[in-house]
C-alpha cells in the first residue's frame, strides 16, 4: 500500500481524503503498528496512544515525535478509510468489529446528502442542504409579522444549518472562561436561530440542555 501521496484514484463513495501528505513508508508501519497492537491486545482494538507506544517500540526512525502527531498521521489514515474507528475515533482498527466504520460511512450516517467535504478538508453545504441567511433570520425574529415565522418553520427542526457564505455585517466575539456556561448558551443561539456555532463535540449530550 502506498501513501497517501500516491493515492490517484480513490472510490467515488469516499467522503474525503487525508490532510497530510504521507510517504509510503509512513502509511505502512503505521499500519503494521495497528495491527500488531491489535494482536497484543487480544484481538481488541488499540487507542492512539496504544498504537504510538507500538510504534515507538517496533520503528523508533519514524519521524512523528508525539501523540498528537500520531493522532494527526491516523485522522489522515481514517479520511483515507484505510481503517476502521469507532463512533468517537478513540479506538482503531484494520479489521471491521461491531460499532466500527470508516470515516465516509460515518459522514454519511451524520449527514447524509446535505453536507460534503471540499479540498481543504471542511465541511460545507452541498447542493442539496440549505443554508441560512443571518439578515433574514435576525429580520424575521425581530418581525412581528407571524406568518413570516410561519414560512421559516423549518429553520428550527433542530437540523441546525450553517449560513450562506455572504459577509457579515457584524462579528461578535463570544468570549468566556471554562464552565461559564458557553455550551448552554451556544445551545439556546442555535435553537432561537437555527445556525450551528460549531463544536468539537455535542451541545446535546448533557442533560442540563
Amino acid at each position: 500500500m502506498g501513501g497517501t501521496i500516491c493515492v490517484l484514484n480513490r472510490p467515488n463513495e469516499q467522503a474525503t481524503k487525508a490532510l497530510l501528505s504521507l510517504p509510503w513508508y509512513i502509511t505502512n508501519k503505521l499500519l503494521d503498528c495497528i495491527r500488531s497492537a491489535e494482536e497484543k491486545l487480544g484481538g481488541k482494538p488499540p487507542n492512539c496512544m496504544e498504537v504510538f507506544v507500538e510504534m515507538k517500540t517496533r520503528y523508533t526512525e519514524l519521524p512523528i515525535n508525539n501523540v498528537f502527531e500520531g493522532a494527526a498521521v491516523l485522522a489522515s489514515l481514517m479520511r483515507e478509510d484505510w481503517i476502521y474507528t469507532n463512533s468517537t475515533g478513540s479506538h482503531v482498527s484494520l479489521t471491521r468489529h461491531p460499532g466500527f466504520f470508516t470515516f465516509s460511512e460515518q459522514s454519511r450516517k451524520h449527514f447524509g446528502l446535505n453536507y460534503e467535504y471540499v479540498q481543504n478538508g471542511s465541511l460545507v453545504t452541498s447542493k442539496h442542504g440549505r443554508t441560512l441567511n443571518l439578515d433574514e433570520v435576525i429580520g424575521m425574529l425581530k418581525s412581528k409579522d407571524a406568518t413570516l415565522l410561519e414560512r421559516n418553520q423549518w429553520i428550527f427542526d433542530n437540523e441546525f444549518r450553517f449560513l450562506d457564505g455572504k459577509p457579515l455585517k457584524t462579528k461578535i466575539a463570544f468570549c468566556t472562561f471554562p464552565r461559564s456556561g458557553n455550551s448552554l448558551m451556544r445551545r439556546l443561539l442555535e435553537t432561537a436561530t437555527g445556525i450551528v456555532t460549531g463544536s468539537a463535540g455535542s451541545l446535546h449530550t448533557g442533560t442540563y440542555l
